[in-house]
């Protein structure tokens, strides 16, 4: 199925910015619990043996309890995001191709595997196989700003915890989604986000496609992955990406799951989360970096109240 641009992001920019009310009634701000996925490692191993008293985690720097902290084993929901545009046609496609169904092959059973492709526009795929250069107009257009978006805003359960792989070359020419709501949807999205970007060389001129005053093409990418607490990978065709792949998915299924109601913090605006362990010792420390709160209305008057 072929997701329109235009309706793509009318529902994006509705779900991110939530429908507008008037401004005379009245309301308490408030947040549901907040989930926070969480991976803690001594050098290169994962401890899995941390109780809910040995984490430290503040919500706009102000200390909260957790409600519940787990370490068990959770089915995947992998998504796996694949670049068919007219730019990555030869061996960087191979490549893409390839990374894709080894990401799919580290699916267990009780995962949940969902293809996408996107050039121009953003499809849903039965198989990695289906990751080809579109035969039809396609002018070359890239739209991996809406293809990450669309990614993060497909059906979540609650019951699973979700990964996004992204394989591209990390061009973008043709996102209709403002990066400002593509990161918007990454804060609530709850995903862990890692982004390949796959090319022989890198041209000087990708350094102002994005008239943004930064120096690294790749910045909105970068903050993207730390926002989604995954990691950015920029790297030639013939490097084998399948160890990375291994310890993302790894990861993933070795992370906490923290719970808490924030407390002492407004509901709406941007939340910074920080979390550390109090166990003595170094430790290193990869969640989300905070989320979107959005106010809760608990009672919006008629039309008659004055």
């Amino acid at each position: 199925m072929i997701w329109g641009r235009a309706l793509a992001f009318s529902a994006l920019f509705s779900a991110v910015l939530g429908t507008q009310v008037p401004q005379q009634p009245t309301f308490r701000a408030s947040t549901d619990a907040v989930l926070v996925h969480v991976l803690v490692r001594q050098g290169s191993r994962s401890i899995a043996d941390l109780t809910c008293d040995e984490f430290e985690l503040r919500d706009n720097d102000v200390a909260q309890s957790l409600d519940s902290c787990s370490h068990d084993a959770m089915p995947l929901d992998i998504t796996v995001v694949g670049d068919t545009s007219q730019s990555v046609a030869g061996p960087v496609l191979t490549r893409i191709r390839r990374t894709a169904g080894e990401a799919a092959a580290l699916a267990l059973p009780v995962d949940r595997v969902r293809r996408m492709g996107f050039a121009s526009a953003v499809q849903n795929l039965r198989a990695e196989q289906d990751l080809e250069i579109p035969v039809a107009m396609d002018h070359g257009h890239t739209a991996l700003g809406d293809a990450i978006a669309s990614a993060l805003m497909l059906p979540a359960d609650p019951g699973r915890r979700r990964i996004a792989l992204v394989v591209t070359d990390g061009l973008d020419t043709n996102s209709a989604i403002p990066k400002e709501l593509v990161q918007g949807i990454v804060d609530r999205a709850d995903t862990v986000l890692h982004v390949f970007a796959i090319a022989a060389s890198r041209p000087a001129w990708m350094s102002v496609i994005y008239s943004s005053g930064q120096t690294d093409y790749f910045w909105f990418l970068r903050d993207l992955v730390q926002r989604g607490g995954g990691t950015f990978s920029d790297v030639t065709p013939d490097v084998d990406l399948r160890p990375r792949l291994e310890s993302a998915v790894a990861d993933v299924r070795t992370r906490y799951l923290l719970r808490y109601s924030p407390v002492g913090v407004a509901a709406q605006g941007w939340h910074s989360i920080s979390v550390q362990v109090k166990r003595p010792g170094r430790y290193s420390v990869t969640a989300r970096k905070g989320y979107q709160g959005v106010p809760k209305f608990d009672a919006i008057p008629s039309a008659h109240a004055r």
